[in-house]
């Protein structure tokens, strides 16, 4: 059996914006600009149409809630999403080829959180092959015959680790911790 992204995609939905229309859109504290269906626009400005994105916040004049249950439902908005998720993470960390779900979930959703090639050294790291943040055969082969709780526990605590570090370098960012480390257990 194979990873497949629809069930990852689904877990992104829940710990994203809980699966929830009127989540989908947000504004984080420290953060100038929106997050939709977990698509950070200043991390990632040309993923999706943000003008539009304004301009359907604005359409409701600043309700932010109606604006996202609106841009929830619209499938092109979607479909960009999942369109980035496959081409950008999925596909860049050949997950496709990750015998695990549970392993491509937690490398797929920190990457997601973080950056692909971030995730991928992670796991590399977990897997004892060089840590060079690009999944080819070696990495492969070691993520598909290695234990997958073992797995589960150790990444998770990496991921803890890089989220105790963002925190240490920027310390106003200390509230987002537990709910980082939530997301890592979760996963």
């Amino acid at each position: 059996m194979k990873a497949d992204i629809n069930r990852t995609l689904k877990l992104l939905a829940l710990l994203e914006y809980s699966n929830k229309p009127h989540k989908f859109l947000h504004k984080n504290k420290h953060e100038n600009t929106f997050t939709c269906g977990g698509v950070y626009a200043y991390a990632n400005p040309k993923v999706l149409d943000f003008e539009f994105i304004d301009n359907v916040v604005e359409s409701c004049y600043g309700d932010v809630k109606r604006a996202s249950t609106m841009l929830y439902h619209d499938t092109t908005l979607r479909t960009e999403i999942r369109e980035f998720c496959k081409k950008d993470i999925w596909d860049k960390m050949r997950l496709d080829e990750v015998s695990s779900q549970k392993i491509a979930d937690e490398l797929f959703l920190f990457a997601f959180h973080t950056h692909y090639i971030t995730a991928a050294k992670v796991a590399q790291r977990v897997v004892g092959v060089k840590a060079d943040g690009f999944i080819g055969p070696m990495s492969l082969k070691a993520l598909n015959s290695f234990d997958v709780d073992t797995f589960d526990m150790i990444y998770d605590e990496r991921e803890k680790e890089h989220y105790q570090a963002i925190v240490d370098r920027r310390p106003y960012l200390q509230e987002n911790y537990k709910g980082w480390e939530a997301r890592a257990n979760r996963v």
